[in-house]
C-alpha cells in the first residue's frame, strides 16, 4: 500500500496546487483588464535660422552693348587722349569694325595721344573673358586693359612712342 499512498498524494499535490495558483494570483483576467493610461507625446521642435542672401554680381555686358565704344583719359604723361573699340555682338571679344566711316575706322581698337604724337591701331580680335580685355606687346611697346561694368567700360593704356611713354586712364561708353 505504499506505493498507492505515495501516488495519491503526489497526486493530490499536483492537483491542489493547479487549483491553489488560480486563487493566489499567478493568472490574468480573461477580459484583458484595463489599459495603462495613454502616453504624451514630446515637444515639438523649433524651426531653423533663415539663411542669408548672397551677394550681387557686379555689372556685366548687357544686351545692347556691342557696337563701337569710345572714350578719353586725361591722366599721365601725353594726356588727353582718345580711345576707340568695337565689341563684339556677343561681347566676347573686341573685333573689327565693318563701317569705315565708323570711329573707330575698321580696327578692333584705337588709342590717340595728343600730347605725345602717338597712336595704336590694331586690327585682330582681342578676347574678351570674364568681362575684361588687354593687348600687350611682348617687347614693351604698348600694353592697354579694360574692364566692362554694365555700359561702362575703363582701364589703363601704356604706349611707347619714340622712346617716350605715354600712359594714363581711361573710361569709354557705348555710342548712340
Amino acid at each position: 500500500m505504499g506505493g498507492f499512498l505515495k501516488n495519491f498524494v503526489g497526486n493530490w499535490l499536483g492537483i491542489c496546487a493547479m487549483v491553489a495558483l488560480p486563487l493566489l494570483g499567478c493568472s490574468g483576467s480573461s477580459d484583458g483588464g484595463d489599459g495603462g493610461a495613454a502616453g504624451t507625446g514630446g515637444a515639438a521642435g523649433t524651426g531653423g535660422a533663415a539663411g542669408t542672401g548672397g551677394i550681387g554680381g557686379s555689372g556685366g555686358i548687357g544686351p545692347g552693348a556691342e557696337g563701337i565704344w569710345s572714350g578719353s583719359g586725361d591722366t599721365g604723361p601725353g594726356a588727353p587722349w582718345e580711345i576707340c573699340f568695337h565689341l563684339s555682338d556677343d561681347g566676347s571679344t573686341l573685333t573689327k569694325a565693318d563701317n569705315p566711316e565708323q570711329p573707330c575706322d575698321t580696327f578692333s581698337l584705337q588709342i590717340s595721344f595728343t600730347e605725345c604724337n602717338g597712336s595704336l591701331s590694331y586690327m585682330p580680335d582681342i578676347p574678351v573673358v570674364d568681362g575684361a580685355f588687354r593687348l600687350a606687346d611682348p617687347r614693351g611697346y604698348f600694353d592697354i586693359s579694360g574692364t566692362f561694368d554694365g555700359l561702362t567700360a575703363s582701364g589703363e593704356g601704356a604706349i611707347l612712342v619714340d622712346g617716350e611713354l605715354c600712359s594714363g586712364d581711361w573710361e569709354a561708353t557705348p555710342l548712340d
